[in-house]
């Protein structure tokens, strides 16, 4: 007798279909074409990056409907995810399938190049594939239709409805509107759209407002945990990779040494080497972090098995996007982008740095009971007064600090006056009231560098490396050393005889960061509690509280006037070429 009941209930069933990455593991084998692009060759091997698995399982499952990838560069996303699902849907489940990308070229080259060119690599694709007929940017196949189009063509979120969509770095769409694709598949039930993309660091405005991070923060939000031998489990982040002290010496780093060296530890202090990285990451599994309305997964640079996402070279771009500028960039862009792509094409994260400034609430509690024009110095402790100065048109703003060296080393400092002077003549007649041991001279206006050049030569001695007054230059691209000395000729190019003097140039990044620091600090640098001229503190605290820095750039004051600021970074410029800090 026939048990009806039996074959309805197994109709009707939501039976998991094979999974995409078992029938590519099965059928799929790169090298059955040596015209495909790819640095692999034999049967696909899903267990190379495992992590892939889970989503192309998501985008079979009947209670899934949106998958969204947020990921590293080059994570191996286009192949293992988006490829494979559709050869297994052109072999085995036949739907009607569209890839959008952002531009047309890129849209063209991955059918000629990816779709096409991979239909050999599996025997089932390949037969469909002879079938079949292609035409612009459509393949019409026995069983279901393709097309490759792009963000700004009308194909993409108008005209006909599609099953499966496959939305391709849709953070460089224009104008990238996520209810306007889901409009192209909501006519089928048991569709499926896969949104995946890196971060677009080149996006104006707020960084944490790109549609990938979006999309991903309205999902369960998945990361990659892998078991510690020490206890629990841990997930790739940017802390855990360490960098041995032998690699910085002197302020410079040794970048070659970095990629060799640097290794991860996880927060229960297990040491992971760069050969142990990848058995580790196999050993991973998702975890959701919280409910959301789509499923979404995270893709960092540690688990992709190249090696340009070793431990070393993660490091050393680091330290190179820290203290590299992208030229290409505009001016108050150039800062912000080099650290902005890093952690886009890395670790899939938006960088937003908090605004720092010296806010008159944080020089407040940096105030010690002493008048200013005095020195305030700690009872037993060496000390030696610095001066800087802000060379302008009219006026030479000048600032005296006092530098204070404790028994074991520690330092503090004080301020101890400022002003403006009209001439050098004047500035020299100034700074004898305070003696001091150092004097710094900004260089950087270039009307007055000369004269900033002649007075520098005019009080060096023999060996300009012991000139007690010297040029001081920013330079906001200086990659490496914090500070560099330079013997220059104020003579040179207007012959005579030779005049040298002492100029350290400095990277005004770490610098100004060092001063914004030590003000939030408040322990060892200080300002005077008491001001008997209340138009005295008033134009101090304006100055120094002009600059700011947001979003990794700073940004100069409206009125522009930030020179006793500039005073202030420049005496920690003299304090770490005389090895107090």
């Amino acid at each position: 007798m026939i048990d009806y009941r039996r074959i309805l209930d197994t109709v009707f069933t939501n039976t998991p279909p094979e999974p995409s990455w078992q029938w590519a593991r099965e059928n799929v084998d790169y090298s059955r074409t040596e015209k495909y692009d790819t640095p692999y060759r034999g049967p696909f091997d899903p267990e190379l990056m495992p992590f892939w698995k889970r989503p192309l399982e998501d985008m079979r499952d009947r209670d899934c409907r949106e998958v969204v990838i947020l990921k590293c560069s080059r994570a191996g996303y286009s192949e293992n995810l988006v490829l494979t699902d559709l050869r297994y849907t052109i072999a085995r489940e036949p739907e009607r399938t569209m890839y959008v990308t952002g531009k047309m070229e890129l849209a063209k080259g991955f059918l000629d190049e990816r779709v096409i060119r991979g239909m050999d690599l599996s025997l089932e694709t390949k037969r469909e594939y002879k079938k079949g007929k292609a035409v612009g940017q459509n393949i019409s196949f026995p069983r279901m239709d393709f097309r490759a189009t792009w963000a700004s063509s009308d194909t993409s979120t108008k005209q006909d409805g599609w099953k499966r969509l496959y939305c391709d770095e849709f953070s460089l769409f224009d104008g990238f509107s996520v209810d306007a694709y889901r409009r192209r598949c909501s006519a089928y039930t048991f569709h499926h759209i896969l949104f995946g993309s890196s971060l677009n660091y080149e996006r104006r405005g707020d960084p944490e407002q790109d549609p990938a991070l979006l999309l991903y923060n309205e999902s369960n939000a998945c990361i990659w945990k892998m078991p510690d031998p020490a206890g629990g489990e841990f997930h790739w982040n940017l802390d855990g990779i360490k960098i041995p002290e032998e690699c910085k010496i002197d302020d410079i780093w040794d970048l070659d040494l970095v990629a060799a060296t640097a290794y991860y530890e996880t927060p229960n202090g297990t040491k992971i080497t760069e050969k142990e990285r990848m058995k580790y990451t196999r050993a991973g599994r998702w975890q959701d972090t919280k409910e959301g309305i789509r499923r979404g997964y995270k893709v960092v640079a540690p688990m992709i098995p190249f090696s340009d996402c070793s431990f070393g070279e993660i490091a050393k771009k680091f330290i190179s996007a820290k203290y590299r500028m992208d030229q290409n960039a505009k001016r108050q862009d150039r800062n912000r982008n080099t650290l902005r792509t890093y952690f886009a094409e890395y670790w899939a994260e938006a960088h937003r740095e908090k605004e720092q400034q010296a806010t008159s609430d944080k020089l407040a509690h940096c105030e010690k009971d002493y008048q200013i024009g005095n020195i305030w110095v700690p009872t037993g402790w060496k000390s030696g007064v610095f001066a800087t100065c802000d060379v302008q048109k009219a006026h030479i703003w000048w600032l005296c600090r006092n530098w204070a060296m404790g028994p074991e080393g520690q330092w503090e400092s004080a301020l101890v006056d400022y002003g403006a002077a009209p001439s050098f003549p004047d500035l020299d007649a100034t700074l004898a009231d305070y003696s001091p041991r150092q004097v710094g001279i900004d260089i950087g206006y270039a009307l007055r560098a000369t004269e900033v050049a002649d007075y520098c030569a005019e009080y060096t001695d023999a060996n300009p490396k012991n000139s007690a007054v010297m040029a001081l230059s920013g330079q906001e691209n200086q990659k490496v050393a914090v500070l560099l000395p330079n013997i220059r000729d104020a003579m040179e190019g207007r012959g005579g005889g030779r005049a040298p003097f002492l100029e350290l140039s400095w990277a005004t990044d770490p610098v100004r960061t060092w001063l914004m620091d030590s003000i939030d600090a408040g322990t060892d640098w200080h300002i005077p509690g008491d001001w008997p001229d209340p138009r005295h503190q008033r134009e101090y605290v304006k100055q120094v509280t002009s600059t700011k820095k947001v979003d990794g750039v700073w940004v100069a004051p409206g009125h522009k006037q930030d020179h006793l600021f500039d005073c202030e970074v420049m005496q920690l410029v003299l304090a770490r070429w005389d090895k107090i800090i």
